[in-house]
């Protein structure tokens, strides 16, 4: 038996970096990709001054694979990924004026993944058609990553608690 389409993890990161490129690519003001989602996709960050870092980490998974029943005697449990996100700023690049670069990348970031955001979930290997949410549910950190060895930047990281529901027909 195949697996559902709620049970494949390309819909749920392909959705979510299809969020953050739709919510966040503009907004970071860049000629070229400010985010990084990894995972072997060529990233140069050489020349920004300002770029986000996007990861998804394995969902957490309950010890027993079985949840409730759902309509058409499928079923399910609820898993929680969770998403880490860089934020990086070269200071010599923005203006001598401002200390507060980081803070404005930072704080774009958050408003775009608050929790009760809801991030639609959508079928990347069939009709892209959407057939759930993921939740934005934690923040779970909110700080300043300080490395007094590299000045040249700064850094913020954000990890979150995502929730999604999987499904699957026994």
């Amino acid at each position: 038996m195949p697996l559902d389409e709620h049970a494949k993890a390309v819909n749920v990161v392909g959705s979510l970096q299809e969020y953050m490129q739709n919510t966040l690519a503009a907004v970071l003001n860049s000629s070229q990709p400010a985010i990084d989602y990894g995972g072997g996709l060529p990233f140069q960050d050489a020349t920004l001054d300002q770029w986000i870092q996007v990861r998804m980490l394995a969902p957490a998974r309950p010890e027993i694979l079985s949840g409730p029943f759902a309509p058409g005697g499928a079923r399910g449990q609820e898993l929680r990924w969770v998403l880490n996100v860089n934020c990086f700023v070269r200071p010599a690049n923005v203006s001598p004026f401002s200390n507060l670069t980081i803070w404005r990348v930072r704080d774009t970031v958050l408003d775009a993944l608050m929790p009760g955001t809801r991030i639609a979930v959508k079928d990347y290997d069939g009709t892209l058609e959407t057939f759930g949410y993921l939740f934005v549910d934690t923040i779970m950190e909110d700080r300043e990553v300080q490395d007094p060895l590299r000045t040249e930047l700064l850094q913020h990281n954000l990890v979150l608690l995502l929730r999604w529901t999987e499904t699957w027909v026994p």
